[in-house]
C-alpha cells in the first residue's frame, strides 16, 4: 500500500504538470515558437545538466558494492542491446514516424524522474547508487542509438555520425563519465549551478509534453497502438526480465531495483527528441501520458510490493 500511495503520488504530481503545460498551451500563454524553445532548452543546457549531475552524484564505484555496481552496468547493457535488437519486430505494422518513436520509448524509461524516487522509498540510499550506475549504459544508449532513430533521414553515416557525437548530451555523457571517473571536485558554484539547471529538468519537460498534448484530440489518446506500447512497456518487457533475472540467479536486491526500472513509463525526452527532428511529437506524447497513467497500477505489481513474484 506504501508503494502504491508514494507512486500514485510522483504520477500526480507529473500529470498535473502536464496539465498545467497543456492549459498553459490552449490559453496561448505558450505558443509553438516558445514550445519550441523550451524543447530547445531542455535539450541543449538542461538535460546536459542533469546529466552531468548523475555522475557526478555517482560515488559507489570506489566502495564495497563494486561488483554488483558491475553486474548492474553489464545487465543493463544487455537490456538495452536486446531492446534494439528485438523490438523493432515488435512495431513493424505501424507507421515508420510512430514505430521508431515507439522504439525509442522501450529502450528510454522513465527510470530517473519516477524510477529514483521510487526506489530511494523502498530501500534506501545503497538502492539508489545501484540506480545511478544503472543510468550509465541508459544514457549512452539514449544519446546514441536513440537519437539515431530521429536522426536516420540523414543524407549521410558522416552526418548522421557527427550529429550524434557533437550532440550536448553525448557531450555531457563524457565529461560526466570523466568526472565520474576521477573524481575531480568541481568548484562549488559551478557544482550548484549544475544543480539548479537539472532540478528543473523534470517541470520543464513535463510542461512541454502537456503543451504537445494540447494540439492532440483527446479521444484518440487510448487508441490500439497507445495501449499495445503501454502493455508491452509496463507489463510483458518488466514480467520477462524478471523471469530471466530469477533463472540466471541474480542478486535479489539487483533484481528488484533492475524489474522495476524496466517497468517505468515511456521517458519524457521522447516526445522532445521526437519534435526536434520532425517526428510524430504528437504521438510520443501520447505514449508518455498513457503509459505513465496506467504505471500508476502496474508498478505495484512488482517486488517486493507483490513478493510471490520473486
Amino acid at each position: 500500500m506504501e508503494l502504491f500511495t508514494k507512486t500514485l503520488q510522483l504520477q500526480i504530481e507529473l500529470l498535473l504538470l502536464m496539465v498545467v503545460g497543456y492549459i498553459a498551451k490552449k490559453t496561448k500563454i505558450i505558443d509553438n515558437h516558445q514550445q519550441k524553445g523550451l524543447s530547445e532548452l531542455l535539450i541543449n543546457i538542461i538535460l546536459p545538466a542533469n546529466i552531468i549531475k548523475s555522475f557526478v552524484s555517482t560515488n559507489s564505484i570506489t566502495n564495497g558494492y563494486l561488483f554488483n555496481c558491475f553486474l548492474m552496468i553489464l545487465i543493463c547493457l544487455l537490456i538495452q542491446l536486446f531492446t534494439l535488437i528485438v523490438f523493432p519486430y515488435f512495431f513493424k505494422r505501424f507507421d515508420k514516424t510512430k514505430s521508431n518513436v515507439m522504439e525509442y520509448g522501450m529502450l528510454v524509461s522513465n527510470s530517473s524522474f519516477i524510477g529514483i524516487p521510487v526506489v530511494e522509498f523502498l530501500y534506501g540510499s545503497i538502492a539508489v547508487t545501484y540506480t545511478a550506475v544503472f543510468q550509465i549504459p541508459l544514457r549512452i544508449f539514449m544519446w546514441t542509438a536513440g537519437v539515431s532513430l530521429f536522426t536516420e533521414n540523414k543524407s549521410s553515416f558522416k552526418e548522421k555520425f557527427k550529429l550524434i557525437l557533437t550532440h550536448p548530451c553525448i557531450i555531457s555523457v563524457v565529461i560526466g563519465f570523466i568526472l565520474m571517473v576521477s573524481r575531480i571536485n568541481m568548484p562549488l558554484f559551478l557544482n550548484d549551478t549544475i544543480k539548479y539547471l537539472s532540478n528543473s529538468t523534470t517541470p520543464i519537460s513535463m510542461l512541454v509534453i502537456g503543451a504537445m498534448l494540447a494540439d492532440i484530440d483527446v479521444k484518440h489518446l487510448f487508441d490500439f497502438s497507445t495501449l499495445y506500447f503501454s502493455f508491452l512497456r509496463l507489463v510483458a518487457y518488466p514480467l520477462f526480465l524478471l523471469v530471466v533475472l530469477n533463472v540466471v540467479g541474480i542478486d535479489k536486491l539487483l533484481t528488484e531495483i533492475l524489474v522495476l526500472m524496466t517497468a517505468m513509463p515511456c521517458g519524457s525526452t521522447c516526445a522532445i527528441l521526437a519534435q526536434k527532428y520532425g517526428y510524430d511529437y504528437e504521438y510520443a506524447s501520447k505514449i508518455i501520458f498513457v503509459s505513465s497513467l496506467f504505471s500508476i497500477v502496474t508498478i505495484p505489481m512488482y517486488p517486493p510490493n507483490f513478493s510471490p513474484l520473486i
